[in-house]
């Protein structure tokens, strides 16, 4: 065999080798880099965020006086129906037992009085004569305090805004909190600046004509947290309810309309927490007039309750 012939048989031996090394390289699914840059990649999916449901606000009660001895706490708590002042029943034995504990150390301690504060939120209405949701539902928890027998005179009423109240089902658990406090102070100058206030500038409830019910404005509430704050805090307060009408009609029609319209007052106060007690109720018809029966807009002035300090 001539040199020419092997050396044309090696290069398509070579030559068959190395095409044999690259179809490797190139096809085989566990060859070369050049294969894996060819297949596709497929990214996993995105798992979906789950939003947690937040837990409702459940807070318990606690009565503790920090300069004191006396410290109470139930997980139970006065509970409210959203847009709602009235305690939900039944009220625990274990409340009441803290609260007759509560009584017998302010028996002890005649300087010690108590803050209850009220907590409502923004999106809540207020069906109450109180300023906002909170006192009114400071004031449900103080009548009960009263009827277990700690004075009026002792409870102090405030209200919070708190909009990390979180309701299960309509129903707050525990929106109000307490503060023990010690008050050594004389308040008998700020509760005569307070009773001549009421007496100067009285809370007057319009009506339409022939119209007993009533609906009070911001500026009417407050007032009406006034007048309750001047009873609670004098044990010989009370109210006159005085209702009045214009000159239409009969004057013996007028004098019974007068005094419905009072005791229409009369019954949303007692709703709000007043004692029945501490109201007395008259109706005068148009015997005492404001501004003239000539017109609209008088006779509109002289259809109203007056509610003022006796």
């Amino acid at each position: 065999m001539s040199k020419k012939t092997l050396y044309y048989i090696l290069g398509i031996i070579l030559t068959a080798i190395i095409g044999a090394i690259l179809n490797w390289l190139l096809c085989c699914p566990s060859g070369g880099e050049a294969n894996i840059k060819t297949k596709s990649t497929i990214a996993p999916p995105t798992p979906v965020a789950i939003p947690e449901t937040p837990k409702p606000t459940k807070n318990g009660l606690v009565f503790n006086d920090n300069s004191g001895d006396f410290n109470f706490r139930s997980n139970d708590n006065f509970n409210f129906n959203g847009s709602s002042f009235n305690i939900l029943k039944p009220i625990t034995g274990n409340l009441n037992e803290g609260i007759t504990k509560l009584k017998s150390y302010f028996e002890v301690n005649p300087t010690k009085s108590i803050d209850v504060i009220g907590h409502y939120k923004s999106s809540e209405s207020n069906p109450s004569a109180f300023p906002n949701l909170g006192i009114a539902r400071a004031n449900s928890v103080k009548n009960h305090l009263v009827e277990l027998g700690i004075p009026s005179k002792n409870i102090n009423l405030s209200s919070q805004l708190n909009n990390d109240l979180i309701p299960d089902d309509n129903v707050y658990y525990g929106p109000v909190t307490f503060n023990i406090i010690t008050d050594t102070e004389d308040h008998s100058d700020e509760l005569a600046e307070l009773k001549a206030e009421i007496i100067n500038n009285p809370l007057i409830v319009y009506f339409n004509t022939g119209d007993s019910n009533l609906n009070l404005s911001s500026s009417q509430r407050i007032k009406m947290q006034k007048i309750s704050t001047y009873l609670d805090k004098v044990d010989s307060g009370k109210i006159n309810v005085i209702g009045h009408t214009d000159n239409t009609g009969s004057t013996s029609k007028n004098i019974s309309l007068s005094l419905a319209r009072a005791k229409t007052v009369k019954e949303y106060l007692i709703q709000n927490g007043i004692s029945t007690n501490k109201v007395n109720t008259t109706g005068l018809g148009p015997k005492k007039p404001i501004a003239t029966n000539k017109t609209k807009d008088g006779r509109a002035k002289n259809r109203r309750v007056e509610v003022t300090l006796k």
